[in-house]
């Protein structure tokens, strides 16, 4: 059966080159365990965008914000299986694919976030070694949900094959390596610090802990408001409210008034 593994890879900066290769040294031991098997190699080189790689790349490919990422799919058919050229591999991604890199292979959109890869008139069929196409992609992928599962190759006969690990919606390592470095990063450069638990902490300790009640007083506690509004003023007196309302001598309507004393059923319980 076919195998695909999604892989993160190294920064890469230059907008307008296409993404050097990812060393393949860390997926040695996936190619060479699998060896006789279709391999599809995902990896994420590097978020990007203009005003951070001071390149016009981005924006001239039609990316909203000028923002992009660029990712490598590295590709290794041990068997020759895939030489005839008569397939296509399709695959989800809900980042727009602005370009590919590639004089063998082209990506065309179906619909959503579906697309294909499928060879051209310029491919000249795997050797056993691994072929890397890359991709340039809208936006940028921040963690691994971000990458899609169910990778499949569908031939010019009808045989489809899904890319057997792949085939898994809980767990994204089955298909992706934890995303790491600059590639937490939006963009190249991004100057927001990288959040952790020490510093949400930090961040957090001007905020008034709700059981907190320290130095408020009587009034103040009973004016407090989940969810906390912008601002509030509190007036002069109290109103109490035990005994319900009575909307005698208001301006609301008839209806109005049923509407607002009606009982509210609660859902799932019988209010009978």
């Amino acid at each position: 059966m076919p195998k695909a593994v999604i892989r993160n890879g190294s920064s890469h900066k230059n907008a307008d080159a296409a993404p050097a290769p990812q060393t393949l040294e860390e997926l040695q031991a996936i190619i060479d365990e699998v060896n006789t098997q279709i391999i599809d190699v995902a990896a994420i080189v590097a978020n990007s965008n203009d005003p951070a790689d001071g390149n016009p790349s981005c924006s001239s490919m039609g990316a909203e914000y000028s923002s992009c990422s660029y990712t490598n799919l590295h590709i290794k058919d041990a068997t020759g299986s895939l030489n005839d050229g008569n397939w296509k591999l399709y695959f989800h991604s809900i980042r727009r694919v602005l370009r590919i890199d590639s004089e063998e292979f082209s990506v065309s959109h179906v619909n959503g976030d579906l697309n294909y890869l499928e060879p051209t008139a310029g491919f000249t069929g795997f050797t056993g070694d691994v072929k890397t196409v890359g991709l340039v992609t809208e936006f940028n992928y921040l963690i691994e949900t971000d990458l899609m599962p169910r990778y499949w190759l569908a031939r010019d006969n009808g045989e489809v094959t899904l890319i057997a690990n792949t085939n898994d919606d809980t767990d994204e390592l089955q298909y992706a390596t934890p995303i790491a470095g600059d590639n937490r990063r939006a963009f190249n450069g991004e100057s927001i610090p990288l959040a952790s638990a020490a510093s949400r902490f930090e961040t957090n300790q001007p905020i008034q802990s709700l059981s907190d009640t320290s130095g408020l007083t009587g009034d103040q506690l009973q004016a407090r408001i989940i969810p906390q509004p912008q601002s509030v003023v509190l007036g002069a007196g109290s109103l109490n409210i035990a005994n319900g309302f009575s909307f005698a001598g208001s301006a609301l309507s008839v209806g109005n008034i049923a509407a607002l004393t009606a009982p509210v059923p609660l859902s799932g319980w019988n209010d009978q």
